[in-house]
C-alpha cells in the first residue's frame, strides 16, 4: 500500500469523524432543552402503611398455614 494513500485515508477518516461530531453536537443542542414536568408530592397522596394491621394479618396467615398442614 502506498504511504500517501494511507495518510490520505487517515485524513479523510478524521475529517468524516469531525463532521459527524459537529452534527451530533448540533443535534444535542436542539434536544437538550429542559422538559418542564409537574412534580407530584411523593408522600402526600400515598396511603400510609399500617404496620400493626400488616403484622396482625401476617400472623393470621401464618397460623392458618400451620393449621392447614
Amino acid at each position: 500500500m502506498n504511504i500517501d494513500a494511507f495518510t490520505k485515508g487517515l485524513q479523510r477518516a478524521n475529517a468524516n469523524r469531525k463532521q459527524r461530531q459537529v452534527k451530533q453536537q448540533d443535534a444535542n443542542v436542539v434536544s437538550n432543552k429542559p422538559v418542564l414536568t409537574k412534580h407530584a408530592p411523593a408522600l402526600a397522596d400515598t396511603p400510609s402503611l399500617d404496620l400493626e394491621h400488616y403484622r396482625v394479618e401476617l400472623i393470621a396467615k401464618a397460623i392458618a398455614h400451620i393449621n392447614n398442614k
